[in-house]
């Protein structure tokens, strides 16, 4: 087990720093206030998040590439019963209905938070003071049986100053996946699963729609996105095949970043955001979305014309 101390040079002479016992009770809100403690980029879409039947899980992240990770925070040592939880807690969020972990998180109306939702890419985040001699083991375990989830350990280490501040000492241990998790399924597996749901005609116009627009299509597991022209991973439109319809969604901020417009004008032309319209609804829906997305993308182009 590695240990870390510390020394402040003072007049030339050392001076040991004494490490503190343990975690103080705020390091979920100091964690929460800058995520870069512990993963650079993350963006915290919940805490506290009460689960059906297990407890609460601490926080809940999501990287920049889209992955959802399941944060489990000790104030002793992190060891095989944290491993335990936190991978429970990942396998119920990832065997929930979408619709119901939305509900719970604090930015569930976020495009990229609906598209990790709905894609099922998790990794698991464990914070603690030290490495507990049985969790080596059981990441060993887990590696040989070949799982695809990425796992980073995070460790600190206490100390006072003299001047009554504390200083952070940090070590990361990444696990990760045999390679980085991707969106996978592709358009026909979206329709596959629209169909089930007797949406599949609808879902199949959203790729000629993109097209027509001359926008980028990526295709989730279980949703199309139609992205902006100026950052292919930025959502412009988003459509989800649900049991009892379609989710439709479309990013404000998006469109307000690709075509130089005031966020109220995107939300006054396609009024209601983040709604699950009905089967006879959707294609009325897609039609206007694509109007007025046209709309904007003839300004720029007729700006560049006389520009030239």
């Amino acid at each position: 087990m590695t240990k870390v101390a510390l020394w402040t040079i003072e007049s030339d002479k050392p001076v040991r720093l004494p490490e503190l016992a343990s975690l103080e009770k705020h390091i979920e809100t100091w964690i929460e206030n800058d995520g870069s403690l512990v993963i650079d980029g993350v963006i915290w879409i919940g805490r506290q998040i009460t689960l059906p039947g297990r407890g609460r899980l601490d926080l809940l992240g999501l990287t920049r590439e889209g992955q959802i990770v399941v944060a489990e925070l000790k104030a002793g040592p992190v060891d095989l019963a944290a491993l335990h939880q936190a991978l429970g807690y990942a396998m119920t969020l990832g065997t929930m209905d979408a619709d119901d972990l939305l509900r719970r998180l604090d930015k569930a109306k976020d495009a990229t938070v609906v598209e990790a939702v709905n894609a099922r890419l998790f990794g698991v985040l464990l914070v603690g003071t030290s490495r507990g001699p049985d969790l080596e083991p059981g990441l060993r375990f887990l590696e040989e049986q070949g799982l695809r989830l990425p796992i980073r350990v995070v460790t600190f280490e206490l100390f006072a100053q003299p001047n009554d501040t504390i200083l952070l000492a940090r070590q990361i241990d990444d696990r990760a996946a045999a390679e980085e998790p991707k969106p996978t399924g592709g358009v026909p597996r979206v329709l596959d699963v629209a169909g089930a749901v007797g949406l599949r005609d609808e879902m199949a116009a959203v790729e000629p729609m993109a097209v027509r627009l001359g926008l980028p299509l990526k295709a989730w597991p279980s949703c199309l996105t139609i992205n902006s022209p100026a950052n292919k991973r930025k959502t412009l439109l988003y459509v989800g095949p649900r049991a009892n319809g379609a989710m439709v969604g479309y990013a404000a901020d998006t469109y307000a970043e690709a075509f130089g417009i005031a966020e109220a004008d995107v939300v006054a032309a396609l009024g209601p955001n983040w709604q699950t319209l009905p089967k006879t609804s959707v294609t009325a829906w897609l039609a206007k979305a694509e109007g007025y997305t046209k709309q904007l993308r003839d300004k720029i182009a007729e700006a560049a014309t006389s520009a030239n």
